[in-house]
């Protein structure tokens, strides 16, 4: 029975697609959106036409030393929101990524979903050994994902960030190739 390896039970993976400008545009301007106090820094109102800039530069370095923006939507080609490895080191075999649904979307189960299918990826395919996220210290719904997720904790880097008049910490976590496949599988050969 063929199966397509990035899809899940309820979502699927997939490239960004210039359709998808709109979102990003909507998302950066959605001041009243729980994200927007999430983010590290205030960000300025953006065009559609700073977006696409945003956006055509995402598009250029795709793939390169094994970074990806992919979008995650449902069943229904709904956007439901995107995962991003914005950070490799390919010697060490690390990686980090950031992850962001749409309000709606929250607290479904749709980001695990997501992740295993990307984790999954980058350690059974492209074979890296660690996935090491980072997330802000005032973040703490994102601290219980990924511990929920089976993340470690593996220490924090204090005032790392400075946002909005205040220093906050940089928690770190870390989840190893054989952790991930002891606790997860999400496609059988």
């Amino acid at each position: 029975m063929a199966k397509n390896y990035w899809q899940g039970e309820r979502i699927r993976l997939r490239a960004l697609e210039e359709r998808d400008i709109g979102w990003m545009v909507e998302n950066r301007n959605n001041f009243d959106h729980e994200a927007f106090w999430l983010y590290d820094k205030i960000h300025c109102p953006a065009s559609e036409g700073s977006m696409k800039k945003i956006f055509d530069g995402i598009v250029a370095e795709q793939q390169k030393d094994d970074k990806y923006y992919f979008v995650i939507e449902g069943m229904d080609n709904d956007f439901i929101g995107h995962v991003t490895i914005w950070h490799t080191q390919v010697r060490e075999r690390m990686f980090r990524y950031g992850i962001l649904l749409d309000e709606k979307h929250q607290g479904k189960g749709y980001a695990a979903e997501a992740l295993i299918i990307v984790l999954d990826y980058y350690f059974n395919e492209l074979n890296y050994n660690k996935c090491a996220p980072t997330v802000y210290g005032y973040n703490t719904k994102s601290q219980a994902f990924h511990e929920r997720f089976g993340f470690i904790r593996e220490g924090a880097l204090r005032n790392e960030i400075y946002s909005r008049g205040v220093y906050h910490d940089l928690v770190c976590y870390g989840m190893l190739k054989d952790e991930f496949n002891a606790r997860y599988k999400h496609f059988t050969r």
